[in-house]
């Protein structure tokens, strides 16, 4: 949905998707609730050291209705009570080369993430892009992982300590420490969430060494949220203190993607359903030709995968803040 100002008129437009369709020829379709959110505005047009707003900011272009089944808000506007809050944490990817088994995307993989089916895809994709950091595997507890960390990012007009009073100010006390993250994935692709929990430690001494374990990872089972799309299943995994402090250096930046205070970080990966984990010499899923593509050259060179493309969807409990990480599911299926 989204708002459009033409000549003076303002026009609201919608786009359904299949289940709204289906309610209104039903005759059950009704707007209970709608959330805002302002992903298109680029604030960095905003001067904050003088108050001003540049002019460019006012005509930024407001995004049309999305018509992809994946999309979502990323940022939606919230309301705190507290007018305490002067800055609110968010989620990011943090994939630090500091950080062991921290899962990175390639170029060729515009934007998404690699998840491997299984053992003999990780492989392919390890010969062909020359490192293992390019991919999940499907169900593993003790390889790559995906790290979200929750935490503030300041600016150079606006910077903020990054020392563990001002994680307590500006992040524990108002009750905006992420300690639990909800993970939703498609049920049609994925069956179980791997999630680090709480005996798993991240934190650097005065010396920036990096102390950090978040093995093995366990699985969690869905539960009864309701989903944020159809076919979606939410899990719940416990976020880890995020105890990474400043050291005088700048250092600590190499293991945090915050530049202020920081708040929890998760370890996450996925499994597959069994159907979709199939080797190369196994029948293919009928999934991969009804919501992919078979026999892709994906990464170049002579060998063929099987892909779907999705998304998974993680908000942070306390701030509601949301993150919307591509996935692109790979299955070698030969040359």
């Amino acid at each position: 949905m989204a708002f459009q100002n033409t000549a003076g008129t303002i026009i609201l437009d919608a786009v359904l998707t299949d289940v709204g369709r289906k309610r209104m020829v039903e005759g059950k379709f009704d707007v209970s609730k709608f959330l805002l959110g302002d992903d298109e505005i680029d604030y960095g047009l905003y001067d904050s050291s003088t108050g001003g707003v540049q002019t460019n900011i006012e005509n930024t272009p407001i995004l049309e209705a999305f018509a992809n089944e994946h999309a979502d808000i990323n940022h939606g506007l919230l309301n705190f009570p507290s007018d305490d809050i002067i800055y609110m944490p968010y989620l990011a990817i943090n994939s630090k080369a500091s950080i062991d088994e921290s899962v990175k995307h390639h170029q060729l993989g515009t934007g998404s993430y690699f998840l491997a089916a299984n053992a003999e895809t990780a492989k392919k994709i390890k010969a062909r892009l020359g490192r293992t950091v390019f991919n999940l595997e499907s169900g593993t507890p003790d390889r790559n992982k995906l790290f979200i960390e929750s935490g503030i990012t300041a600016t150079s007009a606006s910077p903020i300590p990054r020392n563990q009073h001002a994680r307590e100010n500006y992040i524990m006390n108002l009750n905006l420490l992420d300690k639990y993250y909800i993970v939703s994935c498609d049920g049609r692709f994925f069956d179980r969430v791997l999630a680090s929990g709480n005996k798993c430690y991240f934190y650097n001494d005065a010396a920036n060494n990096l102390y950090s374990n978040f093995e093995p990872l366990s699985e969690i089972v869905n539960i009864s949220l309701p989903p944020v799309m159809d076919k979606y299943l939410s899990f719940v995994a416990v976020g880890t203190s995020n105890k990474i402090y400043e050291n005088g250096t700048g250092a600590d930046n190499n293991f945090s993607v915050h530049n202020g205070p920081r708040g929890t970080i998760v370890a996450l990966n996925f499994k597959l359903v069994d159907e979709l984990t199939g080797d190369s010499t196994s029948a293919v899923d009928s999934k991969y030709s009804t919501f992919g593509q078979l026999d892709q050259y994906v990464l170049g060179g002579g060998n063929k995968f099987d892909v779907i493309e999705t998304s998974i969807h993680i908000e942070g409990a306390s701030t509601s803040s949301k993150i919307t990480v591509p996935i692109k599911i790979l299955r070698y299926s030969g040359t």
